[in-house]
């Protein structure tokens, strides 16, 4: 989050919180794959495995989510136009 909102979208920081995330996806909440998917979003970052990846874990959690993480979650999708229609069923369910 923070650094999205620092605008640092060519940070390294980036392409290592991305990797972890594709590394052990379950290790991160809800809110932190919303987050991620939203910090991505923020800076034009679009990364079609890691948003497949946080797509699916949030797909397979969206009950445990709350109406923050779901906003954020489909706005970062729709800003970086990744039409993931499952991950937006799910949501709107």
């Amino acid at each position: 989050w923070a650094m999205a909102k620092l605008r640092y979208a060519d940070s390294p920081w980036f392409d290592s919180v991305g990797a972890a995330v594709l590394r052990s996806p379950g290790r991160f909440n809800t809110q932190e794959l919303a987050n991620l998917a939203w910090a991505f979003a923020t800076v034009a970052r679009d990364d079609e495995p890691l948003l497949g990846c946080v797509a699916g874990e949030l797909r397979s959690r969206v009950a445990r989510c709350n109406g923050q993480d779901l906003a954020n979650a489909a706005w970062a999708f729709a800003t970086l136009d990744h039409d993931d229609a499952p991950l937006f069923d799910a949501i709107a369910e």
